[in-house]
């Protein structure tokens, strides 16, 4: 796959994929979860290291490429990073509960 091609995958133009590439930027969630949909392994594109197969996709189970990129990313962070990282996902499942807890008060399906 070239540069082109690669870069309609991950919805960006040819020069935003040779700067991935080339280590000029570093892509976000949304592309890196768009080259998952596709099999690429994100966590060698993050890494270097590649990731088992089985890791990224049981047979039968549901996959969220945009977990996967997420998750990668949460491996290249340490410290402070990692404490921002679980006080958001504390917030943010903070606040599906409790959509889900007024969705059931209000007789809707959550």
């Amino acid at each position: 796959m070239n540069q082109t091609e690669m870069g309609a995958v991950g919805g960006v133009r040819k020069e935003a994929q040779s700067n991935y590439e080339t280590g000029k930027r570093s892509p976000d969630a949304d592309y890196l979860a768009r080259i998952a949909e596709v099999g690429v392994d994100v966590g060698y594109i993050l890494t270097g290291t590649r990731t088992p197969s089985s890791a990224v996709r049981e047979e039968g189970s549901t996959y969220d490429p945009r977990k996967q990129a997420i998750l990668v990313m949460v491996e290249a962070l340490n410290g402070e990073g990692l404490d921002h990282v679980q006080d958001a996902a504390e917030m943010a499942k903070q606040v599906q509960d409790l959509k889900g807890k007024v969705a059931q008060l209000e007789g809707k399906p959550e």
